[in-house]
């Protein structure tokens, strides 16, 4: 099965106190993130989806997936909603 960010959206089931994305896929946990892409420094960052270039998958999975069209997708709002409840409306989605 081919990991995407729609897969993902389609079966996110929560954020984790550390910020990581999780989505339930076939019986298996997929942690994720929205990163920036490479910084000059080499590092990157977490960021929301609006700045993001791409997502990195966690965890045992090594690996860096494209961004779909998925701007609307109604997980979204969920992960904006679970990311404000652990942290405030301030910080989540930076």
């Amino acid at each position: 099965m081919k990991i995407t960010e729609k897969l993902l959206l389609d079966n996110y089931s929560y954020t984790c106190n550390g910020g990581s994305k999780v989505s339930a896929v076939a019986g298996q946990h997929i942690w994720w993130e929205y990163r920036t892409g490479q910084d000059s420094d080499g590092y990157n960052p977490v960021c929301s989806r609006e700045s993001a270039s791409g997502i990195t998958l966690e965890y045992g999975r090594d690996a860096t997936i494209g961004l779909g069209d998925h701007a609307d997708h109604p997980a979204l709002s969920q992960i904006a909603s679970d990311e404000a409840a652990m942290w405030g409306s301030e910080v989540a989605n930076a």
